[in-house]
């Protein structure tokens, strides 16, 4: 059961590293066996095995998605903090370091995708499958992030629109 359990947390360890979806995880039946034997134990280390060759052959498109994921969840951070006035407090430089810091990632972030583009192109000719990120495509899980940016914008807009209509009724 020791090794059954190690071989399950290996397992979920690369499924994290590679961005798959509850579906996907549910479609390998043996995870979620309760017969635990030397069968079971056979198909983990098998999927385990698949898993690691796959994540060492496309590390790098793993990696890219990974920076990527770990820029844009930046770039959200500072677009929802474009409209707060208390950045403009500005004590040691904050706000050029932060505005640099933005310029940086317009810069990059586009370029980032491209080539994970170019690899999940490679990724998808080598294998046949198609590449997802959590269950959607890639383009589709890009457009989702960028309309739920766009979604919290708004509702941050309206949010401060509303207290700016109230604070006027209430003078």
């Amino acid at each position: 059961a020791v090794v059954s359990t190690q071989s399950t947390g290996e397992i979920e360890k690369y499924w994290d590293l590679m961005f798959y979806s509850d579906e996907d995880k549910q479609l390998f039946t043996p995870y979620y066996s309760e017969n635990i034997g030397e069968g079971l134990l056979s198909e983990h280390e098998k999927k385990l095995e698949c898993l690691i060759q796959e994540y060492n052959n496309y590390e790098n498109l793993y990696q890219t998605i990974k920076t990527r994921n770990a820029m844009w969840q930046r770039y959200e951070e500072m677009e929802c903090k474009e409209g707060d006035p208390n950045r403009f407090d500005n004590r040691g430089g904050k706000l050029l370091k932060e505005e640099k810091e933005r310029k940086k990632i317009a810069r990059d972030l586009p370029k980032c995708e491209e080539c994970i583009v170019r690899e999940i192109s490679t990724w998808e000719q080598d294998t046949g499958r198609i590449f997802t990120v959590y269950g959607h495509k890639f383009s589709d899980y890009l457009n989702h992030q960028k309309e739920e940016l766009q979604l919290r914008k708004d509702q941050m807009k309206e949010n401060k629109q509303k207290a700016k209509e109230e604070a006027m009724q209430n003078e």
